[in-house]
């Protein structure tokens, strides 16, 4: 089984647009799809064979604008409004890459993260995977996504994709699912880079278990430098270190139908996260708290 993340960025014009003014009302405003983007990936994953596919997607505009406004205060009211709005603005993104990828013939079926699993504030505390496993079982691909889920100490917590990929690797192999031979995130970047920000940047084909440290710490000095309320970069790498753990390659790549089908016919693409077996050193919690009300 692959699992599969197509980022927000990738998916839709997140750089461009979360950066524009926010209004207090903007159900009336329809956030802009890479809708050639998703389509080239649908026909790039057509002849892909395996014993199973999951497709995860974040949120990009439609999620982290949406959040934004609300925790910055331009809207104002009970947080079960905002969980609607967020809702809504997702299921409009996934609607449109379920019909996007099911006209490429793929047999993508969504799954809201919320039917799924609870947060106990930090971390996903409950977690039903049958549904993916039934899904997989018929033939068919899941599709699910960052969202919003419940949290027992009430209200919602914001669950991201990433961190998605990292729960389905930690169950995987229980007999709970299949255990991934593969994860995948797409991204805008074409892998992780020695720096962003200066000329001297250059691709880092691999982080290993024993490198992650020297490139974490680094990084969490800089921030992810956008408006990403899941964490940006930093938190990719922690995601990709811990699927790691679990003896799965982790792989992050630009996010183009080319570097898929490259990276699917065994060319290095991107950087690689290779597999090892073993506990990870440090505890990063999954979940970011939107309610208030757990700490």
């Amino acid at each position: 089984m692959m699992i599969l993340k197509l980022g927000g960025s990738i998916v839709t014009y997140k750089e461009e647009d979360s950066f524009l003014d926010h209004f207090w009302d903007e159900t009336r405003r329809t956030y802009r799809i890479r809708e050639h983007v998703i389509s080239e990936i649908g026909r790039g994953l057509r002849s892909f064979k395996d014993d199973g596919i999951v497709i995860i997607h974040g949120g990009g505009t439609h999620g982290h604008r949406t959040v934004l406004r609300w925790r910055s205060g331009v809207v104002k009211g009970p947080e079960a409004k905002m969980a609607w709005e967020v809702k809504w603005r997702m299921e409009q993104l996934t609607g449109r890459i379920l019909y996007l990828l099911g006209r490429e013939g793929l047999p993508v079926i969504s799954i809201s993260p919320s039917d799924l699993m609870v947060s106990n504030g930090c971390e996903i505390e409950r977690f039903d995977p049958s549904p993916i496993r039934e899904l997989i079982e018929r033939g068919n691909i899941p599709v699910l996504r960052g969202d919003l889920i419940p949290d027992i100490n009430g209200g919602w917590s914001v669950v991201s994709g990433d961190d998605l990929m990292v729960r389905l690797s930690d169950i995987g192999g229980s007999g709970l699912i299949q255990k991934p031979t593969k994860c995948i995130m797409m991204m805008r970047e074409n892998g992780f880079y020695s720096s962003y920000r200066t000329r001297k940047q250059a691709l880092i084909k691999s982080i290993d278990a024993g490198k992650f440290h020297t490139h974490y710490t680094r990084w969490s000095r800089k921030g992810s430098g956008n408006q990403d309320v899941t964490g940006g970069i930093n938190r990719k790498l922690i995601s990709c270190h811990r699927i790691a753990s679990n003896g799965i390659d982790a792989h992050m790549i630009g996010g183009s139908a080319k570097n898929l089908t490259s990276l699917l016919a065994g060319e290095e693409i991107g950087t690689r996260f290779p597999a090892f077996e073993g506990d990870v050193d440090c505890h990063f919690g999954l979940c970011v708290k939107e309610g208030g009300k757990s700490k």
